[in-house]
């Protein structure tokens, strides 16, 4: 079996069995998974991760007018944590996921923009040129009006891992190639954007040097930079 057929079946054998792919219809799914999970809604992790707000992505306050920055921080905690037990991670696996990296992914996949942000924070079906009819078989519909931050979130962390386990020729490995090899195939814009006047989001700024690697390098420096590593 492929590995593109492994996370297919691993998450028909997921929905199957704990209804955990988040749809209008299901309410707030970060509740459902601490219900299933037997805990009270809200309070994924330990007690200190869901009390406490992810925190500000460097450069991106949630003060005033930008305070929506913070609204998905419930989901980034309770997917991380869903994807580190199905996958039975722990800190320092190469494929372990934090609050953090998610909210730093999230912010500079959307450029920062709140409607895309507040819907599709991980892009997962935001440009028909990007679509991949394997994305539908994780769960994404094929109407974009249809996305949700849920499952944007869900289906943009699977879909990330499987990147994740292809080599630079884009065929499939059992090894996981890294979060720098993930990412840049996540987003593999060639754009050099040499001009700071055409930035897309803060920094954004990197002549001779390709769109998917700032990328990928920027959004592992902001999401260590949350963890306090600076």
């Amino acid at each position: 079996m492929s590995i593109l057929g492994e996370f297919i079946r691993g998450f028909n054998s997921v929905s199957n069995n704990r209804s955990e792919l988040p749809s209008k219809d299901q309410g707030l799914p970060w509740k459902q998974y601490a219900a299933a999970n037997g805990q009270q809604p809200g309070t994924q992790g330990s007690t200190s991760q869901s009390t406490t707000p992810i925190g500000e992505v460097p450069g991106y306050p949630e003060t005033g007018a930008f305070s929506w920055r913070k609204a998905n921080d419930p989901l980034f905690i309770a997917y991380a944590r869903q994807f580190n037990e199905e996958h039975n991670l722990s800190p320092g696996d190469p494929r372990y996921r934090t609050p953090q990296f998610l909210k730093a992914w999230a912010m500079i996949e959307t450029g920062g923009d709140r409607e895309a942000f507040l819907k599709d924070p991980l892009q997962m079906n935001a440009n028909p040129e990007d679509w991949d009819a394997s994305k539908a078989k994780l769960g994404v519909p094929l109407n974009p009006g249809q996305m949700t931050p849920e499952i944007s979130s869900y289906t943009g962390l699977r879909w990330l891992d499987m990147k994740g386990h292809q080599n630079s020729q884009g065929v499939p490995v059992h090894v996981y190639q890294g979060d720098l090899n993930a990412l840049r195939r996540y987003n593999g814009k060639p754009d050099i954007h040499a001009e700071p006047n055409v930035a897309l989001v803060p920094y954004d700024y990197h002549p001779g040097r390709s769109h998917s690697r700032w990328y990928a390098s920027k959004i592992i420096d902001l999401s260590m930079r949350m963890l306090g590593y600076e």
